[in-house]
């Protein structure tokens, strides 16, 4: 083999060498850029729903579809959505419970106090009747 046709090789495989470097940094940029935008879109919706919870929407849920990090930031998140859920719903109906008795307090207590005005104002009225 001559100089010029080793150096033509050289220079040939040193071209499909820098051809393939390149299209191996595409690839991987590509996988990365696909696994970066999933676990973004991932985190996004996660963002979102604490927004919603944060805004007093404890019906606010989040798939479960994986046992990956995610998969379990989402089963630990509507776990914690349904703790605050039944932490208010209990809360309201004791905040319930509680004016209802309340009132119903504050009602025997008028209740009481206006049957004491009307004996009082029969008494009036008997002895005023006596006296005519």
């Amino acid at each position: 083999m001559q100089p010029s046709q080793i150096k033509h090789i050289a220079n040939k495989t040193l071209s499909y060498l820098i051809g393939f470097v390149v299209l191996i940094c595409l690839l991987v940029t590509s996988v990365l850029y696909l696994v970066y935008k999933n676990f973004f879109n991932k985190v996004q919706s996660v963002s979102s729903a604490l927004q919603n919870l944060y805004a007093g929407n404890f019906y606010t849920r989040l798939p479960v579809d994986s046992t990956d990090e995610v998969g379990v930031l989402n089963m630990q998140f509507n776990d914690l959505a349904e703790q605050l859920e039944n932490f208010f719903e209990n809360s309201l109906n004791f905040e319930i419970s509680d004016r209802s008795s309340t009132v119903n307090e504050d009602f025997q207590t008028v209740s009481a106090e206006a049957e004491s005005d009307i004996d009082v104002d029969k008494t009036v009225i008997i002895n005023l009747d006596k006296g005519n």
